[in-house]
């Protein structure tokens, strides 16, 4: 696995915290069409992930979720997503501020399983992949306003296909 000192050391990037951790990076550098971050995740065997790949998952015990089970939570999770941007543009009038797009996820999530929708490990892999939205907007997602995240529209710009995920422990 890739080991952040080295890979500070080796970069030149500093700041980088010991201990597991995820980075999303640009295929290449836009100024060089070059990221040594890649060769040194190759070079360390570190998994490496492309958008359009099987997604990658760790489960909360470190064990890597099998591919069908990630694509399928993940695409919950982007399903949640959408019912939540349309619930916070439709409703934003009655909503109040002070509840949580986590708190949709886990209604919208206790929903399904009541529904048989959802198996208990789904809604235990939805919710913890839910949490991954907050390192994209900038605040855990515990305290993002469900009212205000229909503002999350224009989040994305289309450039996804072209970050690599580099999970490194």
């Amino acid at each position: 696995m890739l080991n952040p000192a080295l890979t500070a050391e080796r970069t030149g990037y500093t700041g980088i915290p010991a201990g597991p951790e995820i980075t999303f990076i640009t295929s290449d550098n836009a100024s060089t069409g070059y990221n040594p971050i890649i060769d040194l995740a190759t070079e360390t065997e570190t998994p490496l992930h492309r958008w359009k790949a099987n997604t990658l998952l760790v489960d909360g015990e470190g064990k890597l979720v099998a591919p069908s089970e990630a694509n399928k939570a993940l695409k919950q999770v982007w399903e949640i997503l959408e019912g939540a941007l349309e619930h916070s543009t439709d409703r934003n009038e009655e909503l109040d501020s002070s509840v949580s797009l986590y708190s949709f996820f886990e209604s919208w999530c206790d929903w399904a399983f009541q529904r048989g929708d959802m198996t208990r490990r789904e809604v235990e892999l939805v919710l913890g992949m839910s949490q991954m939205w907050g390192a994209y907007v900038g605040d855990r997602i515990e305290l993002q306003s469900l009212k205000y995240f229909y503002l999350e529209d224009c989040i994305g710009g289309g450039r996804h296909e072209d970050r690599l995920l580099v999970v490194c422990n």
